[in-house]
Formats: structure tokens, C-alpha cells, sequence
């Protein structure tokens, strides 16, 4: 390993503190901006533990793809008689250290290189070329439509917040325009938001052109800022509920829509106790809680240029750990702050306090929120939009795009492929801004990606990895154990063998019945999401509207930032 890391320093590399804020900034994307949303309509309580689960079986499947990437490293070692000559020479084995060497050596073979394995390589590897074109068709439709709504979130929000005036060319968008329409109708507002895409799409362009290592320092600075804003919004909730709270203790009456100066919508608070509970708002909680921790995609680029590769399980542990305890945090205190009145999209709660007549402060800290879901787009598109170009890449040459020497001008159709993945999602928001339905259906390929692709690779790479290194390395050893018995006179007993462990990254979670468990889980996950389509297919059919009362099907209308 320690060969690995000074081969590693001769390339552009960054630190795992690093690679922790593209993981975040990755994973953290607009998703999350309808979880207080669904858990005030869903359950509280009902939703945290949900949520909890998901985030376990997300980072399990993340962990898997890790370990995957790592048996295939191998694996391309062995066959190429790299580091592991010395495991298959002839040399007879020495008594005192045949019992650790083999164990050791065939670990250390585990060990991530700079040679990258993207999702759609590593299907090719484990499932064969025609699940590889499949995994990558996946992939391509995913994040497509993942940088679709990156682009119309920038947009609309963009063209919403700007003052353009109040012309026939361009004019300030308000959400009339973009209520129940596939694209703004209105000339003026229609040009601001192509105006909008646009300048989103030159920024998104440059900072997708560029690579990984070269964004490190503009990635740590949006991932600071999404922590200065979920921590402003999540305590600034609990100090205006502390408030609330307390005007009641003493008798005075405090309504918390009238507290954030909102209209007064009658609602019935009996959502924010802990154990209200709605069936059909829990089935449909349950993609967008997959959805906003799909990180799965972007590891094979994001970890490649991880100088330290030693603890990378623990780096993808402690993402999920936080990110899954951030979510259920904003959550809960933006749900119990703002009850009823909770915007579809957490940040549009903060509208109210950008207006004239609020503190100085107070309206440049709501402009931040407000205008956060953009700026948090711009950091996302990149890094997707790399993680695309990259499996694409090798799926068209065969060759990882760090074997740049053995692809002629690599580095201009690595461009040329950014390129293409970035222009066309950004293409197609200039004349489709509502991705609601679309995403609705296309929310279901977080399951593939999350789970049921990476409980195959689990599967089938632990089973080639076990028969290529552990099985030959036992059967090895009984040799080599009958010779050594008959040379040095001594017991069989006498020799201790330790069976090859598998990855470095394995754990107790890498075996058959954590893979039965995830499966049974995935398989029942994915038929309730399809039950909560169905249920709402049929619900919106026969939909009355009553405006004194919150209907759940309207949780389908709503743009997750997926």
C-alpha cells in the first residue's frame, strides 16, 4: 500500500478532508428541500425512523460499490501478474510465514488504486457486456435528468429573485408562472428564464470542464456553505418555536403561521405530533428519502483522487452518518416550526423575511436561503456531470479515463464528452421547465442505483473474488502444508493458517445474509413506492380540491430537485 501512495503523489491527488466535501456536495443536492415537507404530511416520527433506515441501506449499498471497485482491482492485478507474482511463483513457502504472507498479501491486493472502476465498468466486469450497456443506459437517464432539474431549480429561482423590471423582453417571473405550466407563457418572464439558463449553463460548463482536483477549493467553499445554511435554518426553527412556545407558556395567544407573518390557513396542528401518521404521505416520503442519498454514482471519480485510500469506508460512513442525521434534523424542527404553512420546498419559508421592514440582517440571511437550492445546483452539475462523461467514456474505449496513454487525445474526448452531457440537459430546460412527472417515475431509478445494483455487484464480485484468491489460496496452503510437515518433522497441528480475508474495506455487513436482508428490504421499499404511484394515479383521477385542508396527492406535485 505504501508503494500505492507514492505513486499516487506523482498525480494531482486531494486529502480525504477533501473528499469528504465533494461526497457532501454530491449527495446534498436539492433533494432534500421536500423532506420537512413530506414529514409534516407523513409523520414525524413515522418519517425519522424511515428516514434512519434508508440512510443505512444507502451507505450499505455505497460501501458495496467501494468493495466492488476493490475486488475488481484485484482481480486486473492478478491477471496481469502485477504485485501478485510472488503469490503464484513456484518458490517454496518458508515454515515461519506461511501462516500471515498469503493471508496478507492477497489483502493488500484489495487495496484502490488511480485506477478508477466506474458503475457501468464494474457491471461489465461482474454481470457480462449486455448488463453493462444497461447499467450505463441507467446511469445516463438518472443523471440526465438529475442535471434537467439542477438547471430549472438555478433557473426558476434565478428569474423568480433578479430584477429585471417589468417589460415585454424581460420581466421579474413570479411562482404564478410557473404554477401547473410545463414552461412559462408569459414573453417577458419566458426570456428572463432562458436568460437564466443560460448564464446557468456558461457557469456549469466552465466548472465541468475542469477536473476534480482543480474544483477543490470551490467545492470545500459551497460544502461550508451548505452547512452555514441548513445550521442557520434549522436554529433559526427552533429559536422562532422556542419563542412561539413561550408566548403560549405565559398566555399569550401565538399562532406560528402568524408569528412568520404568513396568512392564517386554519390548519389543524394534529400533524405535528410525533405519532400522527398518513399512509399514502409515507409511501410517497419513501423515493424522496432514497433519492437524497443517492451519492452511489459519483464515488468511483470523487474517490479516485484520494491520496490515503486506507480508510475509505470510513470516509463514506461518516457522509452518511451526518448527512442522514442533518436531514432528519431539518426535517423535524423546519416541520414543527412552520406546521401547516411548511412551504413544498423548505427555503421558500424564508420568502416572508426578505421583504422591507425585517432587520438587515434578518432579509440578507433569507436572500441566502432563498437563493441557496441555485447556488447549491452549481457545485452538484459538475460533479454529475463528470461522473456521467466518465462511464460513457469507458464504456466507448474500454479503458478507464485514467489510462489516459493508452487512449489516443483522451484528454479532448473526455472534453468533448462533458460536453455533450452537460449541453443537453441544459438544451432541454430551455423549453421544458416542469420535470414533475417525469421525475415522479424517474425518482424509481434510485433503487437500481442505490440498491439493486449494487446488491449484484456485491454478489457476484465477492463470488469471483472468493474463487480467483480465497479457495486457490487454501488449496495452495494444503500443499504447501504437506511438504513443510515432511521437511521439518513437525505436527500439522503445529501450523496455523489463516483463510485470505477478503477486501480491506469488508466488514460483517459484506456477507450473504446482510445481502438477503438488503435485497428483501429493496424489493419491499421499491413495491411500496409503486403502490404510492398507483395510489396516487387513482387519488388524482377522482381529485376534488378543498381548500380548507391539505390533500396529499398535492405532495406529488412537487419539484424534490431530483
Amino acid at each position: 500500500m505504501a508503494e500505492e501512495i507514492s505513486t499516487m503523489k506523482g498525480k494531482a491527488s486531494y486529502s480525504n478532508f477533501t473528499a469528504f466535501f465533494f461526497l457532501v456536495n454530491y449527495i446534498l443536492g436539492t433533494g432534500f428541500l421536500g423532506i420537512p415537507y413530506v414529514m409534516y404530511h407523513s409523520g414525524i416520527l413515522s418519517c425519522t425512523f424511515t428516514l434512519a433506515v434508508i440512510t443505512v441501506f444507502n451507505c450499505i449499498g455505497a460501501l458495496w460499490i467501494v468493495e466492488s471497485m476493490a475486488r475488481a482491482n484485484a482481480i486486473e492485478k492478478h491477471s496481469q501478474g502485477d504485485s501478485s507474482k510472488r503469490l503464484m511463483d513456484d518458490q517454496k513457502p518458508n515454515y515461519s510465514t506461511i501462516h500471515s504472507n498469503l493471508s496478507n498479501d492477497v489483502r493488500s491486493m484489495g487495496y484502490l488504486s488511480r485506477r478508477k472502476f466506474e458503475i457501468s465498468e464494474l457491471c461489465g466486469c461482474f454481470f457480462g457486456r449486455n448488463a453493462k450497456l444497461l447499467c450505463l443506459l441507467v446511469v445516463y437517464v438518472q443523471i440526465s435528468l438529475a442535471s434537467w432539474s439542477f438547471t430549472t431549480v438555478a433557473a426558476s429561482t434565478w428569474s423568480s429573485n433578479i430584477p429585471f423590471g417589468n417589460t415585454t423582453t424581460l420581466r421579474q417571473c413570479t411562482t404564478e408562472d410557473f404554477a401547473d405550466n410545463i414552461i412559462p407563457t408569459e414573453a417577458g418572464c419566458l426570456n428572463s428564464y432562458r436568460l437564466c439558463v443560460g448564464l446557468y449553463g456558461i457557469i456549469v460548463i466552465i466548472l465541468s470542464c475542469l477536473e476534480l482536483t482543480e474544483q477543490k477549493y470551490i467545492q470545500i467553499a459551497m460544502g461550508l456553505l451548505r452547512f452555514f445554511v441548513v445550521t442557520f435554518m434549522c436554529f433559526n426553527s427552533i429559536y422562532a418555536y422556542a419563542v412561539a412556545h413561550e408566548d403560549t407558556s405565559f398566555g399569550r395567544s401565538a399562532d406560528l403561521g402568524q408569528m412568520n407573518d404568513l396568512p392564517d390557513y386554519n390548519i389543524t396542528i394534529s400533524n405535528a405530533n410525533a405519532v400522527f401518521y398518513d399512509f399514502k404521505g409515507w409511501l410517497q416520503a419513501i423515493p424522496i428519502f432514497v433519492y437524497a442519498e443517492l451519492m452511489h454514482l459519483g464515488l468511483p471519480s470523487m474517490l479516485e483522487p484520494v491520496s490515503d485510500k486506507r480508510r475509505l469506508h470510513r470516509l463514506v460512513i461518516s457522509v452518511f452518518c451526518i448527512m442522514g442525521f442533518i436531514y432528519m434534523f431539518i426535517g423535524i424542527t423546519i416541520s414543527i416550526r412552520f406546521q401547516g404553512s411548511v412551504a413544498q420546498i423548505a427555503t421558500l419559508n424564508w420568502i416572508q423575511f426578505s421583504t422591507p421592514g425585517n432587520p438587515t440582517i434578518l432579509r440578507i440571511m433569507a436572500y441566502i436561503v432563498i437563493f441557496f437550492p441555485s447556488l447549491d445546483v452549481v457545485s452538484a452539475f459538475p460533479l454529475s456531470a463528470i461522473a456521467l462523461s466518465n462511464n460513457i467514456f469507458a464504456a466507448l474505449t474500454g479503458y478507464d479515463t485514467t489510462e489516459s496513454d493508452a487512449v489516443p487525445h483522451s484528454r479532448l474526448k473526455q472534453l468533448g464528452l462533458r460536453l455533450f452531457v452537460s449541453v443537453v440537459p441544459i438544451t432541454c430546460a430551455f423549453f421544458v421547465e416542469s420535470l414533475v412527472t417525469i421525475l415522479r417515475w424517474a425518482g424509481l431509478l434510485g433503487f437500481f442505483i442505490c440498491y439493486f445494483i449494487p446488491i449484484g455487484l456485491q454478489y457476484f464480485s465477492r463470488r469471483q473474488y472468493r474463487t480467483k484468491f480465497v479457495n486457490n489460496w487454501t488449496a495452495r496452503y494444503q500443499a504447501d502444508t504437506a511438504e513443510i510437515v515432511e521437511e521439518n518433522q513437525t505436527e500439522r497441528t503445529d501450523l496455523v493458517y489463516h483463510t485470505p480475508r477478503d477486501t480491506p474495506y469488508s466488514s460483517w455487513i459484506s456477507g450473504k445474509k446482510t445481502l438477503f436482508v438488503t435485497l428483501i428490504y429493496a424489493l419491499t421499499a421499491f413495491g411500496f413506492t409503486i403502490a404510492g404511484i398507483a395510489m396516487s394515479s387513482t387519488s388524482s383521477s377522482n381529485h376534488h380540491t378543498n381548500s380548507s385542508s391539505v390533500n396529499i396527492t398535492d405532495m406529488m406535485d412537487i419539484d424534490y430537485g431530483f
